[in-house]
């Protein structure tokens, strides 16, 4: 009996043991698993490439003429940013290409069109004996008319051959005025668009970030962030980033609040900084001094702001 008790004990006592030592490990792996997937330690940015560009910036007006008349008489729409926000290098170069090919569909196809008619009509108001047939100047009319289908449509079938004639040169030659204003603003707006003109450019500055994720979860981080810029002589600068790009993809423009990185994956981003002159005058000159000035960036998370370590912002340029 004395033999049974002991030999109990002793099995109690191991599994006492063992479930301790189970919990014990049990509650550390959780515990190294929960602060592993904390955001402020699973999540890491190195800086890899600043650039510094002049961007030129398009009004709402002119985005609007370039959606609403310049996008309806064209076959392949243009590219419509978003007004009165900096254009970034590529999109400028897109939408410098392709008002240029609307330019050309104005004045071989819209302008011509009318310029011929004109001409033409006008051509039949120098010949005195088209007026002595009514009926003979009506069709003529009609007929140089019939290629341009809004204004023959619109022709007043009421009026006599003279009438008509008047009515159409004053029509085409109103309709050439018209398309040849369209042409002088799509030719400022290419002029803009390619940076010719200065007063309408700003200087821009992108830094480019690879985050990675060293967690076994995915981590969200906000697509604004601040950079702080520690200065050993005169002010701080405090800088506010914005994730405009990913890879190679492109943010959309309805602003995300947070953008996704997968578990164990790295990710090149690029930000865009949004500066008042004066501090885009003193990012500029400590970037082309290649100052070593302490810098770091902080994210906010879906969870916990998320604090880079420090590097020297001479770290984003090349050596």
């Amino acid at each position: 009996m004395e033999t049974q008790k002991s030999l109990r004990r002793v099995v109690f006592e191991e599994l006492t043991k063992y479930v301790v030592v189970g919990s014990a490990a049990a509650s550390a792996a959780y515990f190294w698993t929960t602060w592993n997937r904390n955001p402020d330690r699973a999540l890491a940015a190195l800086p890899a490439g600043a650039v510094t560009f002049e961007a030129a910036t398009l009004t709402c007006d002119e985005t609007a003429f370039m959606s609403e008349t310049v996008n309806m008489n064209i076959s392949t729409n243009l590219t419509i940013p978003d007004c009165n926000e900096p254009l970034d290098p590529d999109t400028m170069s897109t939408i410098t290409n392709e008002l240029k090919s609307a330019t050309s569909v104005w004045k071989n196809e819209r302008i011509s069109y009318l310029e011929k008619a004109r001409d033409r009509l006008t051509a039949l108001n120098s010949q005195p004996e088209i007026f002595d047939d009514d009926g003979k100047l009506k069709a003529e009319v009609e007929l140089i008319l019939s290629d341009l289908r809004y204004i023959f449509q619109s022709l007043p079938r009421q009026l006599n051959g003279r009438g008509q004639l008047d009515w159409g040169i004053r029509n085409t030659s109103n309709g050439v005025d018209n398309l040849k204003r369209e042409l002088t603003q799509i030719e400022e707006l290419i002029q803009v668009c390619s940076g010719q003109v200065i007063n309408r450019l700003e200087r821009q500055f992108q830094f480019y970030l690879v985050v990675s994720n060293s967690s076994d979860i995915g981590q969200f981080v906000s697509t604004h962030c601040h950079m702080t810029m520690i200065r050993k002589e005169g002010p701080n600068l405090q800088l506010k980033l914005e994730i405009v790009g990913v890879g190679d993809e492109t943010l959309p423009k309805t602003k995300l609040a947070y953008y996704p990185i997968n578990a164990g994956q790295a990710l090149m981003i690029k930000l865009n900084a949004n500066l008042e002159k004066a501090d885009a005058l003193r990012l500029q000159d400590m970037l082309l001094t290649q100052q070593s000035i302490d810098t770091r960036i902080q994210f906010e998370t879906s969870r916990t702001p998320v604090r880079t370590q420090w590097f020297l912002l001479n770290d984003f340029l090349p050596r």
